[in-house]
């Protein structure tokens, strides 16, 4: 079995235009989750491969980080991988 482990965490953060000719400050509020990945591979474990997972919905990023980790076990390391 595969050990792992990671945190989901939920961002927001405010995006603003600053226009030195108007008074007013517009903000744009984003939110965003986040899923980092670490995947270790070879014979010692040191070599790894870390990704960072952002979507818009919680089960987006869950979804991609288990497409991920699957595609990590049946094929290996994902940057070294020779293209067809």
């Amino acid at each position: 079995m595969l050990e792992f482990n990671t945190s989901l965490l939920r961002e927001k953060f405010s995006i603003l235009d600053s226009d030195p000719e108007s008074d007013e400050e517009r903000a744009i509020i984003a939110l965003s989750n986040r899923i980092t990945v670490d995947l270790t591979y070879g014979q010692d474990k040191k070599h790894n491969e870390s990704f960072v997972i952002r979507t818009q919905n919680m089960h987006s990023c869950v979804r991609m980080a288990a497409r991920l980790l699957k595609s990590h076990k049946t094929g290996g390391p994902i940057l070294n991988r020779q293209r067809p």
